[in-house]
């Protein structure tokens, strides 16, 4: 007898049997296993990879990130190394999930754009020519905010003053005074500040919100499991402390950490929402 109206799940997409990883060299090549030519560092990745995921691990060299985000859109690579310029050629097909920060570098928090309620919203190229004021959050507060602008089309910001104000309140004032027109203020500061009254935000709106572009990300191929994704971030993020060898050919020698990022992190032309 039929049942009707009963819902059927879709199987889940298996792990694949073997992950070919994208890596620089001087010369392209065929997707291989670890040979005794194989720089120590990679070496140590690929069987790194290979004995938490329990499958198997090629590598597979190109000359440079244009061919390998080339490979990872036709599917012929799994994950990458890519930056903004390279992202655009997988046009959908992949998605990233790690960036690498390297030791002392700017954290990639989100910023937010917060002008009078009476204004509309801005592009970054906007808001780089307007009268500008940071919130003086902590030591990286300023430079991480005007880096969120800069990377998203308001490179412009970089060759303007812009005053730091003292606190989240401060900021408010400002622009209510019309002595600024934008106030670039860290996510947290926006809820804690709004959080404790309804009424103390209501004057003002959220004109734009992003973080700064990625440099790199590294960039998973699309059609993949989420089992896969989610067990390499954890994966990579270890790496420093597990195998710093392995880590060193994730990173490509540079001393940081892997963090775990949003799908638009490479996103050049990402207008903010």
């Amino acid at each position: 007898m039929a049942i009707t109206g009963a819902s059927v799940s879709a199987a889940p997409t298996p792990m694949p049997s073997v992950l070919r990883l994208g890596i620089q060299a001087a010369r392209a090549g065929p997707c291989a296993t670890p040979s005794s030519s194989t720089p120590a560092s990679l070496a140590a990745l690929a069987k790194h990879l290979a004995g938490r995921l329990r499958l198997s691990v090629e590598l597979c060299p190109f000359a440079d990130t244009t061919a390998a985000a080339t490979a990872l859109a036709k599917g012929s690579v799994d994950l990458a190394l890519l930056t903004p310029a390279t992202w655009p050629i997988v046009n959908g097909r992949g998605r990233p999930i790690l960036t690498l920060r390297p030791q002392g570098a700017l954290p990639r928090s989100p910023i937010l754009a917060v002008t009078r309620a009476t204004a509309g919203p801005l592009t970054a190229a906007a808001i780089a020519a307007r009268r500008v004021i940071t919130v003086k959050h902590d030591a990286l507060g300023y430079d991480a905010a005007r880096a969120a602008v800069a990377t998203h089309g308001g490179d412009a910001i970089n060759r303007q003053p812009s005053t730091a104000v003292g606190s989240f309140s401060a900021a408010l004032a400002t622009l209510a005074a019309g002595k600024a027109d934008v106030a670039l203020v860290p996510t947290d500061l926006w809820f804690v500040g709004c959080g404790a009254s309804k009424t103390v935000c209501a004057p003002y709106r959220i004109a734009w919100q992003n973080r700064p572009i990625a440099q790199h990300a590294w960039v998973l191929r699309g059609g993949l499991p989420d089992e896969l994704r989610y067990r390499l971030i954890g994966i990579f993020i270890a790496l420093p402390l597990d195998n710093p060898q392995a880590f060193a050919g994730a990173a490509g020698g540079v001393r940081g950490a892997f963090e775990p990022t949003e799908a638009s992190a490479l996103d050049a032309g990402g207008k903010g929402r």
